[in-house]
């Protein structure tokens, strides 16, 4: 279901065509070895297959220049009732969270689906994976909605299944549709109770009858009939006498089979079917990346110091050499901060055990023990094993870098802010996470610096940190926390591009942000402060193609890099989402994916006809 809001706001949304067709191809030299089929929109539907058949019922060919073998006609039909067979098997689909195997295999799909997809994969071409023996149509029980194709597929001495048109690999043929159980029995419907047939009810998804139930007024047997609604209470929005169309007084529309918006195409190239497009993904930028000394050898040696760098610097970018570095220092200021954090303290001269100053260098080393401890599978808080010769856990490469000693002197010196500068508590920019900021600050602006172009697809979510100590009081910045791999610490928001991990926007979480736009909620704030973020670095008509990638320290040239051809699609979980952050999305011109929590449904809609019910904890 689609719900679109009000029309005078409807030009600001986006949606893909819905529903798509998943396709699934199969050799024809292993058909007895099928057990899975392709879904796509309503999960709920139990698949049913039928054939396309044509004249002299035999199946339909997609161009394909071979005739077909008569035999296929019971070879196929032996495929239809084994994949019935799979299919009232039923099975408990797992925990999305962990068995996502059917996640995996669409990912890879698409990969190579979409407008974009690679020469040699094509849908209906015959090429060399083989030639294509027939179609079988899927549609979802009890309906009449297309969710999918099975093709069967020749010449080919595996299975090869695809999804959405594109090759996955051989023998994954373990994707799931979730059905009825096996010993469910259909009940017959009751005229006594004004009960009306199945195929009379008003049933614009096409859901199957196992999860589309008649409820009635009560639970004695002689209640009476109110209408038909799905596991979670939602039951379908009537259509007003006059039309075929679904719309409240309020102006909310719904759409059951889908809504396309020609008018503001915002997510362009992008359906159901790959909603990840590759025509909307970002790319770095090669002359940036060249200028800063990677080559073909640097990439071919895979050189992890290198790569590294250029997010965090190892010398200062000024000192370089590299005219116009457009990226920001990282380690030479961990040293001057570092630094004179001890010396203002007066310890480590007359008074107080001798400090030696550290380097840029020396931090550099610093930091890749800690780096190469977690790739030998970490110590859990037991670095010092790195340094005990006779111990398991000795590593020379470690041991040789710096001594125990002075790793510990570091680790309790080490400062990423100056206290006496940065803004108090109560003036202007004042932020309580300044103790820590300078690395994600750095990374992220670096990241955008080598950057040509980044996702029109981003998505938010936050990290984790763990930490047992105190953060400011009353600040918000460390605390308990419920559900996550650490139960004391912080956390911060990022946003990055949907297809890779490469940071474009942050916002440290805490009490003390203001609130922008109106939003008072944490998660809708912290949103609103990264989509402004964001909208500083879109490309406008203005723009000078020279000037996005002046150096970011000049005072006269920009400090933002347009690496934006557009404003984004932004995904996100319920957290960040409620009706008034869509609204705001929506009129600032952007467009968004994401869940809506049951108690922040849109306004203007009766509850009965959302879904506001939480299903039973293993119902099927």
């Amino acid at each position: 279901m689609v719900l679109t809001p009000p029309s005078e706001s409807r030009s600001t949304r986006s949606a893909s065509q819905i529903p798509p067709t998943s396709i699934i191809r199969v050799s024809a030299s292993d058909r007895s070895t099928v057990s899975a089929l392709s879904g796509a929109v309503g999960a709920t539907s139990p698949p049913v297959i039928e054939r396309r058949l044509d004249e002299t019922n035999r199946p339909e060919f997609l161009n394909c220049d071979d005739e077909a073998d008569p035999k296929d006609d019971q070879n196929i039909n032996e495929v239809i009732e084994k994949f019935v067979s799979l299919d009232l098997e039923g099975g408990d689909g797992g925990d999305s969270d962990v068995e996502g195997d059917e996640c995996v295999i669409h990912s890879e799909g698409m990969d190579s689906s979409g407008e974009n997809h690679s020469e040699d994969v094509e849908l209906d071409d015959c090429d060399e994976r083989g030639k294509v023996n027939g179609l079988v149509k899927l549609t979802g029980s009890g309906g009449t909605q297309h969710i999918g194709n099975v093709i069967i597929e020749g010449d080919s001495q595996a299975s090869v299944i695809a999804l959405d048109g594109c090759r996955v690999g051989e023998g994954k043929r373990d994707v799931k549709i979730p059905g009825p159980p096996s010993d469910w029995v259909r009940k017959e419907h009751e005229p006594s109770r004004n009960e009306p047939k199945f195929v009379d009810v008003d049933n614009p998804g096409d859901w199957p009858e196992y999860c589309f139930r008649p409820i009635f007024a009560s639970r004695t047997k002689t209640s009476k009939y109110k209408h038909h609604q799905l596991p979670t209470g939602a039951m379908p929005f009537p259509k007003r006498p006059e039309s075929l169309e679904r719309k409240t007084e309020s102006g909310w529309e719904f759409f059951y089979k889908g809504w396309k918006n020609p008018d503001k195409p915002y997510r362009r190239g992008a359906t159901t079917a790959n909603m990840f497009p590759k025509q909307m993904d970002g790319c770095l930028d090669a002359n940036v990346l060249k200028s800063l000394g990677l080559n073909k050898t640097r990439m071919a040696q895979c050189d992890a110091a290198f790569f590294l760098q250029l997010v965090l610097p190892f010398c200062h970018p000024d000192e370089s050499g590299i005219e116009n570095d457009p990226r920001l220092p990282f380690f030479v200021e961990e040293e001057r901060f570092t630094n004179m954090s001890k010396y203002e303290s007066g310890k480590g001269g007359s008074y107080g055990h001798t400090w030696t100053a550290t380097t840029a260098k020396e931090l550099v080393n610093f930091h890749g023990v800690v780096i190469r401890d977690g790739v030998l599978g970490s110590t859990a808080g037991a670095i010092h094993r790195r340094w005990k010769k006779d111990g398991i856990c000795y590593n020379y490469g470690i041991a040789n870098t710096m001594t125990l000693t002075r790793f510990g002197e570091l680790k309790r010196n080490l400062k990423l802010c100056h206290n006496g500068s940065v803004p108090k508590r109560g003036m202007l920019n004042y932020d309580p996470a300044y103790k820590y900021d300078l690395i994600y600050k750095t990374m992220v602006h670096n990241c955008n610096a080598i950057t040509k172009k980044a996702d029109e697809n981003q998505t938010v979510d936050e990290t984790t940190w763990g930490h047992a100590g105190y953060g400011e009081a009353g600040s918000g910045l460390t605390g308990r926390l419920r559900n996550k791999k650490v139960n004391k610490g912080g956390q911060t928001s990022i946003m990055s591009d949907s297809r890779r991990f490469r940071p474009r926007a942050y916002i440290h979480r805490h009490k003390l942000h203001p609130a922008k736009a109106g939003m008072t909620k944490k998660g809708t704030n912290e949103m609103v402060n990264l989509l402004m973020e964001i909208d500083t670095m879109v490309k406008t008509n203005e723009d000078n193609e020279e000037e996005t990638n002046t150096h970011p320290r000049s005072p006269t040239k920009p400090t933002k890099k347009k690496i934006f051809d557009r404003k984004p699609t932004v995904c996100a979980d319920n957290f960040f989402f409620d009706n008034a952050m869509c609204d705001w999305i929506g009129k600032n011109g952007f467009s968004s994916i994401g869940t809506t929590a049951r108690n922040v449904l849109p306004d203007g809609i009766e509850k009965k006809y959302l879904h506001v019910e939480k299903n039973t904890v293993g119902c099927p």
